[in-house]
Order: C-alpha cells, then structure tokens, then sequence
C-alpha cells in the first residue's frame, strides 16, 4: 500500500473515494481481474498500446511515469528478455 499511496501524496477524500471505488483489495484479485480492470498494463506490444490508449483516454493524462520488471527487480532473465 505504501508504494502505490505514498504518505502526502493523497489527501485523506481521495484515499476515501478510491477504496469505494475499487470492489475488493487488490491483492484479493486474480492476475485476469487485475488486467481486464486495467488495474495492471501487460500483454504484447500490441495489447500493450492498446492498454496504455484505453488508459489515457480514460484518465486524460498526458504524462505517465512507468515502471517495468526485469532482472534488476529479481526476474528470472529469460522472463525479462521476453518481456522487452
């Protein structure tokens, strides 16, 4: 929780509003569910385009700041190979 919600990074209302708005605590959901919610971006580069577009549509949002897994994050390497 405190990586996606950093302390001062939300006021208390927004926290509020997101935990209404979610049905369930994220760790509860499946990798499908958190995928068709667009909770998590993944996929073929295809899909993945495709995901970040529905997103940003979605969202408005102009800048994303992003985050990939690999072998730096403890990722078996051909794990990380395959997903770049």
């Amino acid at each position: 929780m405190e990586y996606f919600s950093p302390v001062g990074m939300r006021s208390r209302a927004g926290t509020s509003f997101a935990m209404r708005s979610r049905p369930r605590s994220l760790a509860t959901m499946s990798y499908d569910e958190l995928l068709d919610g667009h909770y998590i971006i993944a996929g073929t580069p295809d899909e993945v385009v495709d995901r970040f577009a529905h997103v940003r549509r979605e969202l408005g949002i102009g800048h994303l700041l992003a985050r990939g897994a690999g072998v730096a994050d403890g990722s078996p390497h051909d794990h990380a190979l395959q997903s770049s």
